[in-house]
């Protein structure tokens, strides 16, 4: 972190940049900080993400993604915030991390947890949609016993 060059900053905290952000990510990864790049992985900016990872060193490429992808296999709910990384990773390093041989067993369980949430996406809208066809019955027999003027 850099001394405060003046400028009237409004919100204290300034929009993190992209420069700024992979050189966040290069410390935090060489040094093995993961609160440091979990603080990293907290910007959801599309823009500052796809030009984060876009300026990262090959070198930090592979490490950043195991890195994501145990934060994933660790808490899959955070798969939610951690998408938009591991997007532009894969896309913008896609022929480099192509000829790496370590990529399917990196990538499998990665898969699986897709392949999980997609057999219980199913049923659920199943179950959505019953629930929804449940309600509207109950509001139209309530209506209309209204309409009847029921006691």
């Amino acid at each position: 972190g850099g001394g405060g060059g003046g400028g009237g900053g409004a919100e204290g905290r300034r929009k993190p940049t992209a420069s700024s952000q992979v050189a966040l990510l290069v410390q935090a990864l060489q040094n093995g900080d993961s609160v440091m790049l979990d603080q990293a992985l907290q910007v959801q900016d599309a823009h500052v993400v796809s030009a984060t990872v876009a300026r990262l060193p090959v070198t930090a490429v592979l490490p950043f993604l195991q890195a994501v992808l145990h934060r994933i296999q660790g808490k899959p709910a955070r798969v939610a915030t951690l998408a938009s990384w591991l997007r532009a990773l894969l896309s913008t390093h896609a022929a480099y991390l192509m000829s790496c041989s370590q990529l399917l067993p990196l990538l499998t369980p990665l898969y699986q947890l897709i392949d999980e949430r997609l057999g219980v996406f199913k049923p659920l809208l199943k179950l959505v949609g019953r629930m929804q066809m449940l309600q509207a019955q109950i509001a139209s027999q309530a209506a209309a016993s209204q309409q009847d003027g029921a006691p």
